[in-house]
C-alpha cells in the first residue's frame, strides 16, 4: 500500500470514528511531519464532509423508507 493510500485509509477511519488510538497517533505523527501531508489530510476531510450524510438526512431517508414499506 502506498503512503498516499495509507494516509487516506487512516484519515477516513478517523473521520468515521473507527480508528484505534495507535492508528490515530500514527496518523497525526504522519500529517504533522510536513505541510504537504497536512494539506492532503484537510483535503480528505473536506471531501469526506461533502459525501457524509448528516443525522437529519439519515432520519429523513428513514421516514421515506418507512412510508414505502407501509404502501
Amino acid at each position: 500500500m502506498s503512503t498516499h493510500d495509507n494516509l487516506k485509509s487512516l484519515a477516513e477511519a478517523y473521520f468515521e470514528g473507527k480508528i484505534s488510538l495507535e492508528e490515530e497517533r500514527q496518523l497525526f505523527a504522519f500529517i504533522n511531519d510536513n505541510d504537504d501531508k497536512k494539506k492532503q489530510f484537510y483535503e480528505y476531510e473536506e471531501n469526506w464532509k461533502k459525501h457524509y450524510a448528516s443525522e437529519d438526512t439519515i432520519k429523513a431517508w428513514q421516514k421515506v423508507y418507512n412510508r414505502m414499506q407501509v404502501a
